[in-house]
């Protein structure tokens, strides 16, 4: 797909975006760099031609001679316009290599691109000469587009990409100016403004900023507390921090913290819930540093806790891309004023040992195994996105969970569907694609937190590091959460797991369908909200079986319109079933789908299926989506997937949709 190869370069999608609130329209010929850009996110300021537009969309930097240019896309710009897209921060943020010079930065650039069936021609790299920093510059024809590619490096965490884009045989007319806009380029010191904090920092990162937030019906103390956005580091430790929240009722309440930071709007909302027996937050969100105030949101069910009772963590922490929330030594409560509807109910026997029930002492497999877990409730690290805690759920063990450090003592707490009679665990530490120290588990513990808030350690063993899925079975506990504790004492590696599943003698749990047999089956047709052609990138070529040789950008895989847009790809199947798993293949960036929705048969939309959202397939890889039990018994004939490319870096590509049920 030509339109996407040198806009890859640089690890950025740029199609047409709609910004609004603009200078008018003009094609200005005054070249002299008489306007400031100060970038909203603290990492640079740079000139720019008078009536020439420029701002910030989705972590880039747009600078056009025109609205219309503006709003183009970079391979495709008419006769007359020209579009520059410009990425500043680390170099991790910016797409180039962590170490190096510019010149040997633009060579690698290079090297891809010439890989390239959609560039014609490629001249270059040179390095450049007078500018501040350490630079280089190459240019490249793009169909009809001539483009020329400019890196600037002052050190690792100050590193800038400018791309820019006109119809081939004009580039000539604005190379000068575009020297100029790169030479002008100033990093803030530091990445950004003086931080306004009163806590020490270690390489950037607060310590010791502790925070004591009251509201009459929520409780937050933390002897650490960040936020990081816009790249940079919010620590709220700054005058007129406002303290509030909505009191709601029994069953509903928040925290809303608010203040100034870097000139800019910060907000951190909690949102809690409670059924009379547990709390937990079902919503969170931060604002993302810009000087208007775009919120980050935070989904999926968080720190459930048995009401009247805190939620205790050493270590807490929650990302979206560059940005993240983080807590250390979090102690938080909601619905501390009062008891909620039905709070004499509270589960005491949380923890108790069940009604005597006769079990399996070993469990052969996962198919003898009701697996109950739900949710990652907290854990104490992650390597990385692609290797987060949400993999130990996805029944593949080709992706997995690691630690950030090594010979570390490393947890995770997985929620349950309710309150279950557990029996036993089925743990994959072994993958052949996960990590290269497999067997660094050297002991583990599975533990509750009792109604009274002890923790009571179910099971004590050493894992056996065999590929494939090892049983540990323990007296039966009636509990909605279970906490693994790992010791990792390999030397020097890292911690890692591919999978978990839990089992559950709930008879609550007996799959819902009664008869029939189970099928896998292909989508046999597909629409979108956009589609990049017609033919080749269509929505139907992600029906039938997959296609796409390789990992990489095939016209076989259905890819939307643009690069940063929220589209839906909605698939259908020629038989409806009860629904128990849907396969998503992705043969190109994966990691944009945020959720997956079942249409029932007879055409209705149907319940969204909760933690749906892709940690990060491999490439290529196969997203699997476990639907639980409690929407399992409604036939359905496809299935609607959201692809949220808005912090996506590229075309998220999907080849095949494969939906796996019982026939009625």
């Amino acid at each position: 797909m030509t339109r996407k190869s040198l806009v890859l370069w640089v690890l950025v999608g740029i199609a047409a975006v709609a910004l609004h609130g603009f200078a008018p329209d003009t094609a200005a010929q005054d070249d002299t760099l008489s306007q400031t850009y100060d970038d909203p996110g603290g990492v640079i300021t740079l000139n720019y031609p008078e009536g020439w537009i420029a701002d910030k969309y989705f972590g880039i930097i747009f600078i056009a001679n025109s609205q219309a240019a503006l709003e183009g896309e970079l391979d495709t710009v008419e006769p007359g316009e020209l579009q520059i897209n410009l990425m500043a921060g680390a170099s991790y943020e910016v797409g180039l290599p962590e170490s190096g010079t510019a010149l040997e930065a633009a060579e690698m650039l290079l090297a891809e691109a010439a890989t390239d069936p959609g560039v014609v021609s490629t001249t270059g790299p040179d390095a450049l000469e007078g500018f501040q920093y350490d630079a280089a510059k190459l240019t490249a024809t793009q169909g009809t587009v001539d483009v020329l590619a400019i890196i600037i490096i002052a050190d690792d965490q100050h590193t800038a990409m400018l791309l820019a884009g006109a119809p081939q045989g004009e580039m000539v007319q604005y190379e000068e100016t575009i020297l100029a806009i790169a030479k002008s380029i100033q990093f803030v010191d530091g990445g950004g403004a003086a931080v306004e904090e009163s806590a020490e920092t270690t390489a950037g990162v607060p310590v010791g900023n502790a925070v004591n937030w009251q509201t009459e019906t929520v409780s937050l103390t933390a002897d650490n507390f960040y936020i990081t956005a816009g790249g940079q580091i919010f620590t709220a430790a700054v005058d007129g921090v406002d303290v509030s929240g909505d009191p709601g009722d029994e069953a509903y309440t928040t925290l809303e913290v608010t203040w100034q930071e870097y000139g800019v709007p910060m907000r951190l909302y909690m949102y809690f819930e409670s059924d009379g027996t547990i709390w937990q937050a079902f919503e969170m969100r931060t604002y993302d540093g810009s000087p208007d105030g775009e919120w980050i949101t935070y989904e999926g069910d968080t720190f459930t806790t048995p009401l009247g009772q805190a939620y205790q963590v050493m270590s807490f922490s929650r990302q979206y891309n560059d940005d993240g929330l983080y807590f250390e030594n979090l102690q938080l409560q909601a619905f501390t004023s009062g008891e909620a509807a039905g709070a004499d109910t509270a589960v005491e026997n949380a923890g108790e040992v069940a009604e005597a029930i006769t079990l399996p002492t070993t469990i052969a497999g996962p198919e003898e195994c009701r697996n109950v877990a739900v949710s990652i409730q907290d854990y104490s690290s992650e390597y990385n996105d692609l290797y987060g805690p949400l993999n130990l759920l996805d029944n593949n063990a080709e992706t997995g969970w690691s630690s950030s450090g090594y010979d570390s003592t490393e947890y995770v707490t997985v929620g349950l569907r309710g309150v279950q009679t557990v029996y036993g665990v089925l743990l994959n530490s072994y993958s052949p694609s996960v990590g290269y120290d497999k067997d660094s588990i050297q002991d583990f513990e599975i533990r509750i937190t009792t109604a009274d808030g002890e923790q009571k350690i179910v099971y004590t063993g050493q894992a056996a590091f065999q590929q494939g899925y090892q049983s540990y079975v323990f007296e039966p506990v009636e509990t909605d959460h279970l906490q693994f504790m790992f010791l990792s004492t390999y030397g020097g590696g890292y911690f890692e797991a591919a999978d978990i599943m839990i089992c559950a003698a709930d008879s609550s749990l007996t799959p819902v369908f009664v008869s029939g047999q189970e099928i896998r089956q292909w989508a046999s047709s597909a629409i979108a909200t956009s589609q990049y052609t017609d033919t080749n990138w269509s929505a139907m070529q992600a029906t039938g079986a997959p296609d796409a040789p390789n990992c990489g950008d095939y016209g076989a895989a259905w890819a939307s319109s643009t690069v940063n847009g929220i589209d839906e790809l909605v698939v259908y199947f020629d038989t409806p079933v009860f629904p128990t798993q849907v396969n998503i293949y992705q043969n190109y960036n994966p990691g944009a789908i945020s959720s997956i929705t079942l249409l029932l048969a007879g055409g209705s939309d149907g319940p969204p299926v909760p933690f749906s959202a892709d940690p990060g397939t491999s490439c290529p890889g196969v997203f699997t989506v476990n639907i639980p039990v409690e929407l399992q018994g409604q036939l359905i004939e496809g299935v609607a997937i959201l692809v949220d490319q808005s912090n996506h870096t590229g075309w998220n590509e999907i080849d095949a949709v494969e939906l796996v049920g019982y026939t009625p």
